[in-house]
């Protein structure tokens, strides 16, 4: 069939999936039919500039797009700052862009872009703007009095780093009623204080979704936050804020009056009252019944040779039913220098799924997901980095670890583990059964391990390295039942199904069920050979294997 004969209608569909410079390189001047496609109002044409378009392509042909074709321009992506001063000064002399609805721009030299948003003023379907200002603009004063002039703009983002992203400024007045824009969702991705933002919103009464991503305390706090008008049509707030104290966040949550369904707050105050559950319970269903998502985190940075406050109130109190009914869990994560606890909606874990028809306990205890997370474990500060998993006991009981640092060493897992005394489930990348260097650790015969009441029921070992790591974790967690990897380490799979089913007994593994094992050269062939191996040796007697994908399940009684 030849190309010829695709209708319009195809190739618009087609094109819809390509950048307008590549369109017009491949089809203009190709013949008459694809010379009448190309300036057909039925056309709409997308103007990208990025690190992956080809340039010479692009400055071949984007003078004629906007030369003869402005009308049909519906969206000017510069997201690559080549060039990109010349392309917008060209727009500034063709201004005719009566579908344009999307623009995004970086790396713009500030007179270029006042010009070119003065333009835009005049554009009756520009809907979406996003601008990053790169390095050059500290005071963001005239860019948002521009931007609110736009008469149809419904979305806004702007991004203002430069070197210091602390010395952007904003210097704008409180809007009056005749400077009020249309923006439904606003993106401030610079600092700026409560004022500043205060301010910036003034001008959005219709704002559905805003994000902040770098607020900062007023120079006088004291004086309190003050906000011209209520958000009534606020659903949606995300905000990172780096010095502010809970009691000015729950001020400007009281004075803005919004319904919000979704709330993501990220904060590295020092004011350890961000870790009050019950003033948040508070807040929340005084001020924010409607609430659906909550995503909450607060950094605790350290650097082991300082102390940093703790918070000492009542354990476990973020699994009360308030936080319990609305499925928002707790959970920690240790790195190399910080701690974060965090609040945020339940989601399937891998624990909750030991066989190919997924899940196997559907009536979950949300009071018993509290999840560690491990990310890095510092040798030199062993004991202090043990103080901080103590720490993470005083706000909640663990239930679940991971630790995704490589080549754990087993009797450093052992010393962690054995802080947990509620363990259930345990996720690891990599095991080493060596002796770490240079670091003191107790020395202890890992099978007394056995008379200590470890808990764990499910692990997860993203990558075995030898067999001897399997059955020290099967020594580890007497009460196993489910073990997931994800590699063996080219190990012969029969081998190595072999060597676990015959440690069962010895092990005292008596509640250990089932297995899933990932192989990614798995077939039929192999499922039938370890059939056949299992019943020949008589292994098992009643059990189930099959593959689902490179995972080999294996379930027995």
């Amino acid at each position: 069939m030849s190309i010829d004969n695709l209708s319009n209608e195809i190739f618009y569909e087609i094109f819809d999936y390509l950048d307008a410079c590549e369109i017009y390189h491949a089809f203009s001047n190709l013949n008459h039919r694809f010379q009448q496609l190309l300036y057909s109002s039925s056309l709409l044409f997308k103007i990208e500039l990025h690190y992956r378009t080809p340039k010479e392509i692009f400055l071949n042909n984007y003078k004629s797009l906007i030369r003869f074709h402005q009308h049909q321009i519906i969206s000017i992506h510069l997201t690559y700052s080549i060039n990109v001063n010349t392309i917008i000064s060209s727009m500034i002399r063709n201004s005719l862009f009566n579908h344009l609805e999307s623009i995004r721009l970086h790396g713009v030299s500030p007179n270029i872009l006042s010009r070119f948003l003065k333009k835009c003023i005049s554009l009756p379907r520009l809907f979406l703007l996003r601008i990053d200002t790169s390095n050059s603009l500290k005071d963001l004063n005239n860019i948002y009095k521009l931007v609110f002039n736009l008469p149809k703009l419904k979305s806004l983002e702007i991004t203002a780093h430069g070197f210091n992203k602390f010395n952007i400024k904003t210097s704008l007045s409180m809007a009056t009623a005749k400077q009020f824009s249309p923006i439904k969702s606003l993106m401030i991705d610079h600092s700026c204080t409560f004022k500043e933002c205060s301010t910036i919103i003034s001008y959005t009464p219709q704002l559905r979704n805003l994000s902040v991503s770098h607020l900062l305390m007023d120079d006088n706090p004291k004086k309190g936050i003050h906000l011209p008008m209520i958000l009534s049509n606020l659903t949606y707030l995300f905000i990172c804020e780096y010095d502010l104290d809970f009691d000015q966040f729950e001020m400007f949550i009281r004075k803005i009056d919004a319904k919000l369904q979704f709330l993501s707050f990220n904060t590295e105050s020092e004011d350890i009252n961000y870790l009050d559950a019950k003033r948040w319970e508070k807040l929340i269903m005084k001020y924010l019944p409607q609430l659906d998502k909550f995503y909450f985190q607060y950094h605790i940075y350290r650097d082991y040779e300082n102390e940093y406050s703790v918070y000492r109130d009542q354990c476990d109190q973020f699994i009360s039913s308030f936080w319990i009914d609305r499925q928002w869990l707790f959970n920690a994560d240790i790195d190399y220098g910080f701690i974060l606890y965090s609040i945020q909606p339940y989601e399937k874990q891998w624990y909750e799924y030991d066989s190919p028809q997924g899940m196997v306990n559907s009536s979950t205890d949300l009071s018993k997901c509290s999840q560690l997370s491990i990310r890095s474990i510092p040798g030199e500060y062993f004991d202090l980095f043990l103080t901080d998993v103590t720490r993470v006991l005083n706000m909640a009981e663990i239930y679940h670890l991971e630790i995704t640092e490589e080549n754990v060493f087993s009797s450093i897992l052992v010393e962690i583990v054995d802080l947990l005394a509620e363990l259930r489930s345990l996720k690891i990348h990599s095991l080493s059964l060596r002796v770490p260097e240079g670091l003191y650790v107790e020395k202890f015969d890992v099978f007394d391990l056995l008379e200590i009441p470890i808990q764990i029921t499910k692990v997860y070992l993203k990558k075995m390295n030898e067999i001897e790591e399997i059955y020290f974790l099967m020594t580890l967690c007497p009460d196993l039942t489910y073990l997931k990897v994800d590699s063996i380490n080219n190990m012969d799979i029969e081998l190595f199904f072999r060597n676990i089913l015959m440690k069962i007994p010895s092990k005292y593994n008596e509640h250990f069920r089932s297995m899933c094992i990932r192989i990614p050269t798995a077939d039929d062939k192999m499922i039938n050979k370890l059939e056949k191996m299992i019943n020949v040796e008589k292994l098992l007697i009643n059990y189930k294997i099959q593959r689902i994908s490179e995972c080999i399940y294996l379930q027995w009684n």
